[in-house]
């Protein structure tokens, strides 16, 4: 839907007289996202970031695992006492982990919007500048467009810029 209203709203700017003299010029975004180092470096930066709290949460599930095990192996023979205390111990470890997955999951998100949205800013910038210094009047999304000549696709110098 919002693909048919910004080609109706595209080709009814350019059949009006008035925009005869816009310039215009296309942008792939996304192309330009995954061809930016800023990107590489941001999962980079997070993989070691959140390494330790990766390695935490393994060895939480580890220890869940083997009292699992512990308790499913010994449940027969384990007294009333013992069985009680086993499944609070299996209780109280799964709770921790599901806390550590939450508190982890959180933080991963926040950080790589965080990270995320200064990346966008940074292209939609050089993408600012480049319609400045070319005179553009208006930049599109080519996923926006339904066609668009390669001589409007300022993709390639949003990437040697970004680069």
């Amino acid at each position: 839907m919002k693909k048919i209203f910004l080609t109706i709203l595209v080709s009814a700017i350019l059949s009006c007289t008035a925009f005869a003299e816009t310039n215009i010029a296309v942008v792939d975004f996304q192309k330009v996202f995954q061809s930016s180092p800023q990107v590489s470096a941001a999962r980079e930066k997070m993989q070691k970031q959140f390494l330790p709290q990766q390695e935490e949460i393994l060895a939480q599930q580890k220890k869940l695992k083997s009292l699992l095990a512990s308790f499913n192996k010994n449940n027969a023979v384990m007294k009333d006492k013992a069985r009680k205390k086993a499944s609070q111990d299996i209780i109280q470890v799964r709770q921790t982990l599901i806390s550590m997955i939450k508190d982890y999951r959180q933080k991963v998100a926040e950080t790589r919007n965080n990270l995320m949205n200064s990346i966008i800013q940074h292209i939609q910038d050089i993408i600012a500048d480049i319609a400045k210094k070319n005179n553009f009047d208006l930049v599109l999304l080519r996923s926006s467009v339904p066609y668009a000549s390669d001589k409007l696709d300022i993709t390639d110098q949003v990437i040697k810029q970004i680069k």
